[in-house]
């Protein structure tokens, strides 16, 4: 009971005002080693017994993939699977439309840009809102080269923008950048749909000429970053090798989904030292179980990525808040909250 308690109590107040927002957890700091979050297989309390977890990283992925979540307990929930995520709905809208890859990667590169505290299907919505009246502006060479003034403008009236000025700086930034560099792994990600993970996140967090500039603003966040390469991968259609050493994109629903199925102990820590264990933690288990997906993506972190953030707001939040399980999956058995 005393666990109990204590996850219980750990989790509900990050619950209930981020229950929609894909946002970093907030910070707290703790002395708690890392070391914690390393176990190789996971032991978790339910009523009175004690069992062993089954395969989650595989488990929660297939359940994502092959639509297998039970949301009964969910009334009104979007369904799972990649097909319907917002950025794979606005990838294919830009296909169906006669779009080249080429195009469908540059836009998908602005649109990451932008995805800060805020629901995949709104940005999205306001991206094919602004595609259906100034196409131009997911074309680098147009949107770097148009006035500032009139770039912003449509950025903020089909909302894509929220902090409009800085969010405007960013998209011309990331446009000026594809220009003038044609030969960095990031352009030709977005032109031939081709690269190496490596490279692309080195890429991404490389500095520019001057001091504190970034030729990508805003791409290089330890969330945005590896959730970038994964959306040039799918539904981007590049290939990119090495992604299997690609983290998951760990956010608020990643953690508690983390901290729920006992996968890493995190409660408590910093940001930073949280992110490092619950990237650790399922790396290993993906190695071990491995996990469902598209093609290239399968056995990979990338590919649990929008399935355990799935799992996390659909799943671990509502049984959070309700104090109790209400699975959707045998994943769920691993839950540390009463059923």
């Amino acid at each position: 009971m005393a666990l109990r308690r204590q996850v219980v109590g750990a989790l509900r107040p990050a619950c209930k005002p981020l229950h929609n927002m894909r946002s970093a957890p907030g910070q707290r700091r703790s002395q708690l080693p890392l070391t914690l979050a390393l176990a190789l297989v996971v032991t978790t309390q339910v009523g009175d017994s004690l069992m062993t977890a089954p395969a989650l990283a595989l488990e929660i992925t297939r359940g994502f993939t092959d639509h297998l979540f039970d949301l009964s307990e969910r009334p009104g929930a979007e369904p799972p699977g990649w097909d319907v995520l917002p950025e794979s709905r606005f990838a294919t809208t830009l296909r169906s439309s006669g779009e080249t890859a080429e195009y469908v990667r540059a836009a998908l590169t602005f649109v990451c840009a932008m995805d800060r505290m805020r629901l995949a299907s709104q940005l999205c919505a306001a991206a094919l809102k602004l595609y259906g009246t100034n196409r131009w502006a997911f074309v680098p060479s147009q949107a770097a080269n148009r006035p500032f003034d009139q770039l912003a403008k449509v950025l903020k009236e089909s909302g894509v923008s929220q902090r409009h000025g800085p969010d405007s700086k960013a998209w011309c930034r990331i446009a000026q950048s594809l220009i003038d560099e044609p030969a960095s792994a990031i352009a030709r990600v977005i032109t031939d749909g081709v690269g190496e993970a490596d490279e692309l996140m080195a890429t991404l967090g490389a500095t520019g000429s001057a001091p504190g500039t970034n030729p990508y603003p805003m791409l290089r966040g330890p969330k945005i970053g590896p959730m970038w390469v994964r959306m040039m991968v799918y539904p981007g259609e590049a290939k990119v090798s090495g992604i299997e050493r690609t983290p998951v994109a760990v956010d608020v629903q990643v953690r508690r989904a983390t901290e729920c199925l006992g996968v890493a102990e995190t409660a408590g820590l910093h940001e930073d030292a949280a992110r490092a264990a619950i990237q650790q933690a399922w790396r290993i288990r993906v190695a071990k179980e491995g996990s469902d997906g598209p093609v290239g993506l399968r056995g990979t972190c990338a590919a649990l990525d929008p399935a355990l953030w799935y799992f996390g707001r659909v799943g671990c939040s509502e049984c959070v808040i309700a104090e109790h399980q209400l699975c959707i999956s045998p994943a769920c058995h691993a839950c540390r909250l009463p059923k």
